[in-house]
């Protein structure tokens, strides 16, 4: 059976993960990525309820069929999150430096600026040179 483009909805990873948990002895990323295949995210769409926000539940998630997990490297896949995870921490320290750099050219102190409301703000207390 072809399922219709229109009935393919992909669950966020987090809602995933809240139902589907590994038995002893399964690999967590062997089991994400096969849930992440087309007919195992159409029969969890189809599982889903709520009037509101659709949720499924973890007894629901048993009778959800998988594609074999043999040949899948789930080792890999867990390493994949943890580079994204360093990629989000670097991406946040790069912004830290960027900040703190345009900061440092301005003369602005970032620490009080983090602090104070955008209305606490003087006008003259700026320091602008308008000679360049």
């Amino acid at each position: 059976m072809v399922v219709p483009r229109g009935m393919f909805v992909e669950f966020p990873v987090e809602e995933i993960e809240q139902s589907i948990s590994p038995e002893v002895g399964v690999n967590p990323g062997a089991l994400w990525l096969a849930a992440r295949t087309m007919h195992a995210q159409a029969q969890i769409k189809s599982l889903a309820s709520g009037s509101v926000v659709d949720s499924t539940f973890p007894k629901d998630m048993e009778s959800v069929i998988l594609p074999p997990l043999e040949g899948i490297d789930g080792e890999a896949i867990v390493g994949a999150w943890v580079k994204f995870a360093d990629a989000a921490a670097l991406k946040e320290e790069a912004k830290a430096l960027v900040d703190q750099t345009m900061a440092e050219a301005s003369g602005i102190d970032v620490a009080g600026a983090e602090e104070a409301e955008l209305g606490d703000i003087e006008p003259d207390s700026l320091d602008f040179d308008e000679d360049e």
